[in-house]
């Protein structure tokens, strides 16, 4: 008996180490799996997150972000964070409220704080964040090849456009001092002086006057050439949109106040800033940029559907608060472009220059001024080339091509009709060239000319009032997160305080996704 007793302590021993083994074993298999599971379940509550971007900027804007304000009127980090919790909730309680188990499971898992370390908004260093995400957007559509044929062509046409006005601008200097007003003083000085010497002479000679050399020449003139210097000069007087569009009545009267704009109130930020893009980098991100803003919102020829204004690509370049302030200071740029290549041609194509030479002497000779015709030739240039200028730009907002460089068989305005254009001739004197420069091309040029952080920040003045003139009038795009960093802590087994920190960004997602 004695024998049997020492064997059975022994035992009973041994399954008592056995037993505590087994039982710290098991709690040590139900942290661990409790510790994946608190990293599944972030994982889960990330990617849950995520899945609710706005649907509006996505569909409009082809853009990720997550609304911040979740349907209110500002940042609520903390309706954020419980999102995450409810979650993250799921997956560690996976039979709650159930009457499966009495809504127990096998790991004991209780969420003891859930809190937002970090988050990027798209607005973040000067809207970096915005913009990266719409450079992204346009290298995934366009493709290597769209986007090498959109570069030699925006290239080329800045190029030409770039070295067309530099070259206008050499010409143009040599009239710029000298307007018709001082022409018009210098030839009534001399008109008098002619008067004035034509009598001396007939008392002379005691007969009636007669008339003399420079009256001649200045009938002979007449007959043969017409001053079209007062037309310019009544042209240069006039509003500059009233020159290129017919009907003022159809241009958009609509203006927005600064104050509602997202560059003009004070901006959320964001808090440990994650992971922050370079938004546009270089010459190749800005040229997609600049075509991003074409494809997605509205100008002139292509007005904008929904939002503030209906011009919205000329705000973006100009910054002014109404549609016709916008349009007026883009189409003075187009005229100042179009004014140069046509002053290149006025001076380099044979037909042009013969014409501008015999038209400034008959004016000089009308002028009663012959000795001036070459003043007045780089004054008739000047003014002649602005006249063909209307009319460039008249055909620009109607849609149609301009030539980049032009010539005698491009050139659309007589100097006979140059009268013509007060009455309102432009539209009937302009000419389409196929395959020309558009206006839309001439948006993208000044674009990729401008470029800087004020082409970021009004896109996205303009996206939020797309997205406001809808049914979210509260809507603000500096309350939209891109990126989420977010700590969740976890007590296992009521002993064990499990730490999971998980970071989240649209652009890890879809690099993921591409690789």
């Amino acid at each position: 008996m004695k024998k049997r007793g020492s064997i059975t302590v022994y035992l009973c021993l041994m399954l008592l180490v056995m037993i505590s083994v087994l039982g710290a074993s098991f709690v040590s298999v139900r942290v661990a799996a409790g510790r994946m599971q608190c990293a599944n379940a972030s994982d889960q509550a990330m990617f849950s997150m995520f899945a609710q971007y706005d649907r509006d900027l996505f569909d409009r804007f082809d853009v990720f972000f997550i609304d911040g304000s979740c349907g209110g009127s500002g940042l609520h980090a903390d309706k954020l964070r419980e999102r995450y919790r409810k979650a993250a909730d799921y997956i560690l309680h996976p039979n709650q409220g159930m009457a499966a188990f009495l809504g127990n499971n096998l790991l004991r898992l209780q969420t003891e704080d859930c809190s937002i370390c970090g988050y990027t908004l798209a607005t973040d260093v000067n809207g970096s964040v915005f913009a990266s995400q719409a450079v992204d957007f346009m290298k995934e559509t366009l493709g290597i090849q769209g986007v090498s044929l959109l570069l030699m062509r925006t290239q080329d046409q800045a190029a030409k456009t770039s070295g067309q006005e530099a070259a206008g601008a050499s010409v143009k200097e040599a009239g710029a001092d000298t307007d018709y007003a001082e022409v018009k003083a210098i030839s009534d000085e001399a008109k008098e002086k002619d008067r004035l010497e034509k009598e001396r002479e007939a008392e002379e000679t005691g007969s009636p006057p007669s008339a003399t050399e420079a009256e001649i020449a200045a009938d002979n003139a007449e007959k043969k050439y017409v001053n079209p210097l007062p037309d310019i000069a009544e042209l240069r007087r006039r509003t500059i949109l009233s020159l290129v569009v017919s009907d003022m009545s159809s241009l958009s009267d609509r203006s927005v106040d600064s104050g509602e704009l997202l560059s003009g109130r004070e901006k959320e930020s964001g808090v440990g800033v994650i992971d922050v893009p370079p938004g546009i980098g270089g010459f190749y991100d800005r040229l997609l940029f600049d075509e991003y803003i074409m494809q997605h919102f509205g100008n002139y020829t292509d007005p904008e559907k929904a939002g503030p204004l209906l011009y919205s690509t000329e705000y973006i370049l100009h910054g002014k608060k109404d549609d016709r302030a916008n349009l007026e200071a883009q189409v003075i740029r187009l005229l100042a472009v179009r004014e140069a290549v046509n002053l290149v041609a006025l001076y380099t194509d044979p037909t042009l220059r013969s014409e501008l030479s015999a038209v400034s002497a008959g004016i000089a000779a009308m002028l009663f001024i012959p000795e001036a015709s070459d003043v007045i030739q780089a004054v008739l240039a000047v003014g002649w080339a602005f006249c063909e200028s209307i009319v460039d730009v008249t055909a620009l907002l109607r849609g149609m091509g301009n030539a980049i460089c032009k010539d005698s068989s491009t050139w659309q305005v007589p100097v006979e009709s140059i009268a013509a254009l007060l009455a309102g001739g432009a539209q009937s004197l302009v000419r389409n060239v196929p395959g020309g420069i558009t206006y839309e091309d001439y948006l993208r040029v000044d674009m990729l000319l401008k470029g800087g952080d004020d082409l970021i920040v009004r896109t996205m003045d303009m996206a939020e009032g797309v997205i406001r003139a809808g049914e979210r009038s509260a809507f603000r795009l500096d309350c939209c997160v891109e990126s989420l960093s977010v700590e969740m802590k976890v007590r296992s087994e009521d002993l064990i305080l499990l730490v999971a920190e998980k970071k989240g960004s649209y652009r890890e997602y879809t690099r993921k996704q591409e690789s």
